[in-house]
């Protein structure tokens, strides 16, 4: 069972003093005026270079979100900054929106990241804990939770109890295929089992039927029309599901915002798979160093017989190889392919904090949740107690 922080009583602490709060003389500063975040940029971006941080904690990433259409979903800013000088040597990249009721803390971007965490200059460990305690100080939440950490980040490998962060129940599994085993791509297509190219074989006889069948990597103006129409599928498929995503809820301008960046920054690689000059599937990807990351993809649904979205999986995996890449990520999820292909797997952890009562009963309420599934299963073994608590409400 979770153990909880006992809340004190009396009013929260007011903001930190704008003066030294940070080890080493550091200037702590909370930042919510979006105004502001476009200013940031160059400070934000070398202290990238310094921390070698991925795309999804860089300021392109973390703008693009924002002015993609967060402020309309409900978020607001809440950036944890150290300054030494005028140099930017700390960010906690935080908002906050409501959710059933509750003012929640997390990672700014988080519905459309995979990997979050803090970051530091090189050697400045010593401000996590400020920058924790100005943003906790600051207020304006309920309940933290800061999920998606990856073994070893940041967060992880600080003392919680100082930070008064405990961990969450819910986890996440991110799968990746690391390529050091081949040294071309013919040489992986050739690792399929007999199974697995005889279907890479007769998904290509299927498309072939509709015309020449091509997969390459998009540039320049071919690039928009290919990511709408990999919207346009995706929003197809997830009406035929019945499930949603943040990043497909709207008119488009969110995914369209996030892949300008990505292309500005360079890292943007979109591939298509085609069929008589028709598109089949669409790739969209993030280079990163020597990992390709699998950002999304969709297919054409008219086309599901031929797999062109596994299809598609397979000759970028081919192309990676070849051009150099060490790794492909799928990023978060469960899909059967993700499973059938990858080779690694990390379990991304989750932290969490009760700022107040409210935040506190939320938390315990969440960790009764698998003691009151595991009791129903256990009494549903009893005919004379299923029907009764079949009755009682689930949260």
């Amino acid at each position: 069972m979770m153990a909880f922080p006992r809340l004190r009583a009396g009013r929260a602490a007011a903001s930190p003093p704008a003066g030294p709060a940070g080890g080493g003389g550091a200037l702590i500063e909370i930042l919510r005026d979006p105004d502001r975040l476009a200013a940031l940029g160059p400070a934000w971006r070398a202290l990238e270079t310094q921390a070698g941080a991925g795309t999804f904690q860089s300021h392109d990433w973390i703008s693009a979100w924002w002015h993609g259409g967060a402020a309309r979903s409900g978020f607001r800013l809440h950036l944890a900054l150290a300054w030494d000088g005028d140099e930017l040597v700390g960010v906690l990249p935080l908002a906050v929106r409501r959710r059933h009721g509750l003012r929640v803390l997390e990672w700014a971007a988080k519905d459309v990241s995979d990997y979050c965490d803090a970051l530091l200059a090189p050697s400045r460990g010593d401000l996590i804990l400020p920058l924790w305690r100005a943003a906790r100080a600051q207020g304006g939440f309920d309940v933290a939770y800061l999920s998606h950490l990856r073994p070893g980040g940041v967060l992880e490998c600080l003392d919680r109890d100082r930070l008064r962060l405990w961990p969450g129940r819910r986890s996440t599994i991110a799968s990746a295929l690391r390529l050091g085993a081949w040294s071309s791509g013919a040489g992986f297509m050739q690792s399929l089992t007999a199974g697995e190219r005889q279907n890479y074989r007769r998904s290509r006889k299927i498309l072939a039927q509709g015309g020449p069948v091509q997969f390459r990597v998009l540039q320049g103006a071919e690039l928009w029309p290919a990511v709408e129409r990999l919207r346009q599928m995706k929003l197809d498929w997830l009406r035929r599901t019945g499930l949603a995503s943040p990043l497909f809820s709207d008119d488009g301008t969110m995914l369209r915002s996030l892949t300008t960046a990505l292309e500005a920054r360079g890292c943007l690689r979109v591939f298509v798979l085609e069929a008589g000059g028709s598109i089949a599937a669409v790739l969209l990807c993030i280079a990163e160093g020597g990992r390709l990351l699998g950002l999304n993809r969709a297919y054409e649904q008219s086309l599901h017989r031929a797999s062109p979205g596994t299809l598609a999986l397979i000759e970028k995996i081919s192309w990676a190889i070849d051009h150099g890449f060490t790794e492909v990520d799928f990023l978060c999820g469960d899909e059967a392919y993700k499973q059938r292909l990858a080779n690694t797997y990390l379990r991304l952890g989750t932290l969490v904090h009760a700022r107040t009562p409210l935040g506190l009963a939320a938390l315990a309420s969440d960790a009764c949740i698998p003691v009151m599934a595991r009791l129903r299963a256990r009494l549903g073994a009893f005919p004379g107690f299923s029907v009764a608590f079949s009755r009682v409400p689930r949260t």
